[in-house]
């Protein structure tokens, strides 16, 4: 979060006005705080509505972990030149769900991982997949899944399990005097608050934030932004009527899916396309139609970013990118 506090001299001034909203879009700021005396309220209102700058109410990360849901409405008030703000404390309500499979990259820190893909994507032939990229992937998801549960663990469940074995190690150390248990605790729950922070990290979709960064609450926090962002309550179907419904939803957004990629034959296509110039020869056309090479897969692997939404299978890009060495040759062939 940024803010720009600025005794502004000259804010009547349009090139002031252009320099400020300059500022507000390359510092992607969240608090102005302007102050000039020779300004009156309509030219303020102008500048503000110039910026695109909305009245906004602001909460800490703890707070709105507390009340996930909350929203902030602006009434209007004529007496005053100062805007009431009706907040409405609500909990997320998270639907119940089956839980998809989703590659995590806190299991990388474990070599178990990586032993569990070697082993299941190279037995995919003997079990019948017949060097099938998908369901070698599906596979791999499977046997991730159960490793998952029955070796690597529930993170946050591990967590307290050796923070009350530390708290009664702690205290029997001042008895005995020797705190060796006390230092070996710590090193576990050390290892596992990085994997904390790699999963919640991961959840909030942040490509920019910097690895090994430990504000657990922050990363919790933009999670359940993303999820409030992206949670579609309702919705209105092409008659305008407003559908609500998890199943109406669904059925509104497909048929409109449906309607766009629906092919179609306008009249006089052809006769369009006559008109327009061809600029690749029949040489650069074959050049384009050769199979890919491993090395341009490769290169396109690389660019992508590893945390990047996962397909269907719920394999990030990360997870192509690691394991290559594995994977590489069933996945140039099946291009």
């Amino acid at each position: 979060m940024s803010y720009l506090v600025w005794n502004c001299r000259g804010l009547g001034n349009p090139r002031t006005g252009r320099e400020l909203g300059e500022l507000v879009q390359a510092k992607d700021l969240s608090v102005v705080f302007l102050a000039e005396t020779l300004t009156d309220e309509a030219r303020l209102e102008f500048v503000q509505n110039s910026i695109n700058f909305d009245h906004r109410c602001l909460a800490t990360s703890s707070w709105f972990l507390k009340f996930p849901r909350t929203k902030v409405y602006h009434l209007r008030c004529d007496s005053s030149n100062h805007i009431p703000l009706h907040v409405v404390l609500s909990d997320l309500d998270l639907p119940k769900r089956k839980k998809l499979f989703h590659f995590e990259e806190m299991w990388l820190s474990n070599r178990g991982c990586e032993e569990v893909v070697f082993s299941a994507w190279n037995n995919g032939g003997a079990l019948g997949f017949g060097g099938d990229v998908l369901a070698k992937v599906e596979k791999c998801g499977k046997d991730l899944t159960w490793w998952d549960k029955n070796v690597f663990g529930n993170v946050r469940r591990e967590l307290d399990r050796l923070r009350k074995l530390l708290t009664k190690a702690e205290s029997e150390a001042r008895g005995s005097g020797s705190n060796l248990r006390v230092l070996q605790l710590k090193k576990e729950i050390d290892v596992l608050l990085d994997r904390e922070s790699t999963m919640w990290a991961q959840r909030s979709r942040l490509l920019w934030a910097r690895q090994k960064d430990r504000n657990t609450k922050y990363f919790h926090s933009r999670a359940i932004r993303r999820y409030r962002r992206n949670k579609v309550e309702g919705i209105k179907d092409e008659e305008g009527n407003w559908k609500e419904q998890q199943v109406d939803i669904a059925e509104v957004l497909v048929k409109y899916f449906q309607d766009l990629f629906t092919a179609s034959v306008p009249n006089g296509s052809q006769e369009m396309l006559s008109f327009i110039p061809t600029i690749i020869d029949e040489e650069m056309n074959d050049m384009l139609g050769q199979d890919f090479s491993e090395q341009e897969v490769a290169i396109a692997l690389i660019q992508m970013a590893p945390l990047k939404v996962p397909g269907p299978n719920g394999m990030p890009p990360l997870f192509h990118q690691h394991f290559w060495g594995t994977v590489s040759h069933d996945v140039t062939s099946s291009i």
